[in-house]
């Protein structure tokens, strides 16, 4: 019998939250797909049973060397109260410098999480712009084209978005639907599939269930980053939102392009023209429309194009019929011609022409 990997074994545990999932029933189905994806990658078939038993050992061996760690830690403290009595001393007098840095630390740590180029659409690996992509997809917005029945599934779709992600941020229904614009119209004008083809291997809802429990336990654990992510929501109104894609498709750039046109904080920001947050923000409103209007001309220049090629292939065709018929022309004139130098010949040898047809 072949051996478990546990390093692959640990990233497909990883890769589909199998031991954050509280429900057993959804364990045991994600227990179901890592098995299966184990067994297509090592081209083995290794039972289920063996590889849960295998996890079971790989986290229970992790739990005792923790124990380890911890019990030797606190010993180790122990020891040097007892042997430095005076350390503890100096460690209150430093607890303020203690915390400046730890704060410092915080704030590294959520940059290395939060870089200053990412967005709510693009933390912890595309998380929410796949949900949403994979709310787009389950509700079928796409195939509805009756104007009612499209707003009240925007409605349902903003709903059970916020309810997957906590409510750690909130994004207004108007933003969704802007988005999806955009990034349709981003793909049709680099000739790109649709964004159900592009990111279809991104449409795995437990790997994204996955990833949201990584989200909320760094939202819960990092405030910083916490702080963050709600001022990219549209419940702040001192916050820059750049609101990018990121459509890295087979090595391409990435499309860094804003979405959403929000006169609230346009109307903000003509209130508040002297604070710092609002002029970024009245910037940024403007570049947006700037972008706007790119775009539409880029499509009226398109459109233009489009009819003129399609002008010139109808002319083109009008030409070719012409020519069809001159050339059907010359060749009945060209027979013709032939016929009447028979004729002539015939006549000159006595012939008449009654003669040559048969009789009946």
């Amino acid at each position: 019998m072949p051996s478990v990997d546990e390093k692959l074994l640990a990233k497909l545990v990883s890769k589909y939250g199998v031991d954050k999932e509280p429900q057993q029933t959804a364990r045991s189905r994600l227990w179901g797909r890592v098995v299966k994806e184990y067994n297509t990658i090592t081209d083995n078939n290794v039972s289920r049973q063996k590889i849960v038993k295998k996890w079971q050992n790989v986290a229970y061996q992790k739990k005792i060397r923790a124990e380890k760690l911890l019990e030797t830690l606190k010993t180790t403290e122990v020891e040097h109260e007892v042997i430095d009595p005076l350390n503890s001393v100096l460690s209150k007098e430093n607890e303020s410098n203690l915390a400046k840095d730890s704060s410092a630390l915080d704030g590294a740590i959520s940059s290395t999480c939060f870089p200053q180029r990412e967005n709510l659409w693009t933390v912890c690996d595309h998380v929410l712009r796949n949900l949403f992509l994979y709310l787009v997809k389950k509700y079928s917005l796409e195939e509805i084209s009756h104007p009612r029945q499209k707003s009240e599934l925007w409605t349902k779709l903003c709903q059970e978005f916020h309810k997957k992600i906590n409510h750690c941020v909130y994004l207004r229904q108007e933003r969704f639907t802007k988005k999806w614009q955009n990034w349709k119209a981003y793909n049709k004008s680099k000739n790109l599939p649709h964004p159900f083809q592009t990111h279809k291997e991104f449409l795995d809802f437990d790997v994204i269930k996955s990833k949201l429990y990584d989200l909320q336990d760094m939202v819960a654990s990092d405030k910083v980053f916490a702080q963050r992510l709600a001022r990219e929501g549209d419940n702040s109104n001192d916050s820059l939102r750049s609101d990018t894609y990121d459509l890295n498709i087979d090595n391409d750039a990435e499309c860094d392009s804003a979405e959403d046109d929000k006169p609230g904080h346009i109307e903000m920001s003509k209130k508040n023209i002297f604070s710092r947050g609002t002029m970024v923000e009245a910037s940024c409103s403007s570049s947006d429309k700037k972008l706007e209007r790119e775009i539409m001309l880029r499509k009226l220049k398109y459109e233009i194009d489009r009819r003129a090629l399609l002008l010139e292939n109808s002319e083109l065709e009008s030409n070719k019929l012409k020519l069809e018929t001159e050339l059907i022309r010359l060749q009945m004139q060209q027979t013709k011609a032939d016929i009447r130098l028979k004729q002539h010949a015939l006549s000159e040898r006595g012939i008449s022409s009654d003669e040559m047809m048969p009789d009946s």
